[in-house]
Parts: C-alpha cells; sequence; structure tokens
C-alpha cells in the first residue's frame, strides 16, 4: 500500500485473504490494527467463490468464506476500509441443459440478493463479474447485468474486465449498475494487452460519465517502476 501510494494510486485491490478469515475476532483486531497504519485502504476485495459458497451454504449464516458467516465477513470488510467486493458468476450443471440453468439462475438471483443486503447493511458494494470458463451461468457482461438487474437491488451491480469486451457500448448499458472496472495491463508498460485498447476503454468510460474505481489488473513487481507514468496516462484519457 505504501508503494502504491507513493506512486500517486488511491486505493489498493487485495484478494479476500485481507478479510483474515481464519483469524479469531482479538486476532482481526490487532490485524486491523496494522492495516489502519497504511497509507492506503484495500477499496476493492477479490472473492470469486463467495457468491458460489452463498448458494452452496446449508444453513444461513453459515460460513461462506473461511470460517466467517457473511455478516462477519462484510463488517470485517468495512473495518479494513474495503467499499467493493467482486464476486464471480457461479456455474451450472450443464449436462441438465436449460433446466439446470433456469434453476441456477434462480438460486444465482437469490444469493446476490442476499449478499447484496448483508452488503448495504456495511456501507458496500457487490459487483457480479462473468465466468468466461465452460458452464458459466452469466458469461458476459450483459448477462451478468441482466442478473444483476432481476436482483434489484442498489448495492448490487456489475464488475467489467476491458480485456474480455467487444464492444465498449455494452459497458456503456449497465449504467450506473457498473461498480467497478478492471483493466489489463497495456502492452507498453510491460502487458500483455493492446495498450490503445486500454487507452481506448479509458476514454469510452469517460465519455459514458462512469465515475467509479479502475483497477490494474498485474502483479506489482512487473509494473511498479513505471507506475507514476502508467498512472499520468491513465488520468489524462479518463480524466481523474
Amino acid at each position: 500500500m505504501t508503494a502504491l501510494a507513493d506512486a500517486g494510486y488511491d486505493f489498493g485491490e487485495t484478494e479476500a485473504d485481507v478479510l483474515y478469515p481464519t483469524l479469531d475476532e482479538e486476532a482481526f483486531r490487532r490485524a486491523r490494527e496494522a492495516l489502519r497504519a497504511e497509507p492506503l485502504f484495500p477499496e476493492v476485495v477479490q472473492a470469486p467463490e463467495l457468491l458460489h459458497c452463498a448458494m452452496t451454504v446449508d444453513e444461513r449464516p453459515g460460513p461462506v468464506l473461511g470460517g466467517l458467516d457473511i455478516r462477519t465477513l462484510f463488517r470485517r470488510g468495512a473495518m479494513v476500509g474495503a467499499r467493493v467486493v467482486v464476486v464471480v458468476a457461479p456455474g451450472y450443471d450443464a449436462l441438465q441443459r436449460f433446466n439446470g440453468q433456469a434453476k441456477a439462475w434462480r438460486e444465482a438471483a437469490e444469493a446476490v440478493g442476499l449478499l447484496g443486503e448483508h452488503a448495504a447493511r456495511s456501507g458496500l458494494s457487490i459487483a457480479v463479474a462473468p465466468r468466461t470458463d465452460a458452464g458459466g451461468l452469466a458469461t458476459t457482461i450483459d448477462e451478468v447485468w441482466v442478473l444483476s438487474e432481476e436482483v434489484g437491488h442498489p448495492a448490487v451491480g456489475v464488475s467489467a474486465d476491458v480485456s474480455t469486451i467487444a464492444d465498449w457500448a455494452d459497458m456503456a448499458a449497465t449504467g450506473l449498475a457498473l461498480k467497478h472496472v478492471h483493466l489489463p495491463l497495456p502492452g507498453r508498460f510491460g502487458g500483455e494487452f493492446s495498450t490503445e485498447r486500454c487507452l481506448e476503454a479509458l476514454a469510452a468510460l469517460r465519455e459514458f460519465g462512469y465515475g467509479g474505481r479502475v483497477s490494474v489488473s498485474a502483479e506489482w513487481p512487473t509494473f511498479a517502476h513505471r507506475a507514476g507514468e502508467l498512472l499520468e496516462e491513465m488520468r489524462a484519457i479518463g480524466g481523474g
């Protein structure tokens, strides 16, 4: 977090380990004190399988992440400075074809709604990302947008990965439901994604009036030596 702050970045994005799911409350409080000493907060938390866990837990509020139940998970998220929790759409049993998909869709909508309710109580949002592997229930940004719209909760929205989007209008169509954006590391800065496409995406987000967070999806050592330069370019095009 110190390195990010020194380079001028506004927040960090981490995996769900920042919630310390294996620690009891006393140990968590001590760990949180160390986090509070950092110059930036982990405002975005990646918990890819949280939605799947919420769909399969037998008794709510049973544990959905390590030893944490849903209520504790979001309370801890708020306490470490999180604002958005990114989850991935679940899969379904493709062998059951449309019947299996319809059942999984209903269960996913119910689970997303449950997560949204608990997230909102702690001041957080849920952003659902597409699952792009075989058997994914929602594999595109428009499909996860439909899922979030069916849930109909203001704390529930979508997460967009620029590297998987062919038409920037798909991001614009999500409107206020767009809670978070992942930008792949541009090729000019050591990544494998087209620099031109990355910059186009930032310009499109500015044009669409997106005011949320954008994270660079890359390991810090990969671009640490040019992090400030990348940030300047992103802000020049994205407008903030």
